[in-house]
C-alpha cells in the first residue's frame, strides 16, 4: 500500500467517525453515564458498557468498509 493510499484510507475512517458515533448513540450514552458516576474510577469499571459500545461501533464501521 502507498503512502498515498494509506493516508486516504485513514482520513476515510476519521471522516466516517462522526457516523458512526451517531448510530451508537444509546450505547455511548449508556457508557458515559456509567463513566460520569463513578466518583474514583478504576479499571474494568464499567467494562460491559465499554464492551456493548465498542461492538457497535465495529458492527457500523464494517458496513463502511
Amino acid at each position: 500500500m502507498s503512502s498515498r493510499n494509506s493516508w486516504e484510507v485513514a482520513r476515510r475512517k476519521i471522516a466516517a467517525f462522526p457516523r458512526l458515533l451517531a448510530e451508537c448513540s444509546k450505547e455511548g450514552s449508556v457508557y458515559a453515564k456509567c463513566v460520569s458516576r463513578k466518583e474514583h474510577l478504576q479499571k474494568n469499571d464499567c467494562s460491559k458498557e465499554f464492551q456493548e459500545f465498542y461492538t457497535c461501533i465495529q458492527k457500523h464501521a464494517k458496513k463502511t468498509a
